[in-house]
């Protein structure tokens, strides 16, 4: 009896962290949006890509995007395209021009990876699941790695092109 009542707590305790994560990451995103006039371009970068390192890989369809961000907030999971399209959205939101971004497929022997490009006039960065690199970073990155870049996308096009299929 008494390893059933251990395990009944785990399994309450373990959706409790989950819940209070999800809390937590809902919090943190309001509180950039009302600090967004105080900070400059990367500080905004920066929090954008913290906040989105707390979030839980999923990759089991890395490069199809079923739910938004508000979606993430609330399951705690993304995969690398979901969670590209949330940094597009939440930078966008915070005060960056949409049209300076891409999504990048990437591949390495058929595993595939989404990252996020931000163009910008101080140079180009990708925005991977865990890092930001420049221009040659990323490219020593793909050597590094045997990735190759499979499309590049603009993803207003992604969204506007999936807005009436969402329910």
């Amino acid at each position: 009896m008494r390893i059933l009542i251990f395990i009944v707590s785990l399994i309450y305790t373990m959706n409790l962290a989950d819940a209070s994560q999800q809390a937590l990451l809902r919090v943190q995103w309001q509180q950039l949006e009302l600090q967004k006039h105080t900070l400059d371009k990367n500080q905004k970068l920066s929090r954008v890509q913290a906040l989105t390192a707390q979030i839980q890989s999923n990759n089991l369809n890395a490069t199809h995007v079923s739910q938004l961000y508000n979606d993430v907030f609330e399951t705690g999971t993304a995969n690398d395209a979901e969670l590209a399209f949330m940094k597009w959205s939440m930078l966008s939101q915070l005060g960056f021009d949409s049209s300076a971004f891409r999504l990048v497929y990437l591949n390495q022997n058929n595993h595939n990876q989404v990252a996020l490009l931000f163009n910008s006039s101080d140079g180009a960065r990708i925005l991977l699941r865990d890092q930001v690199l420049d221009k040659a970073e990323f490219n020593e990155h793909l050597n590094l790695q045997h990735l190759s870049v499979v499309s590049v996308i603009d993803p207003a096009s992604v969204h506007f092109s999936r807005a009436g299929t969402r329910i």
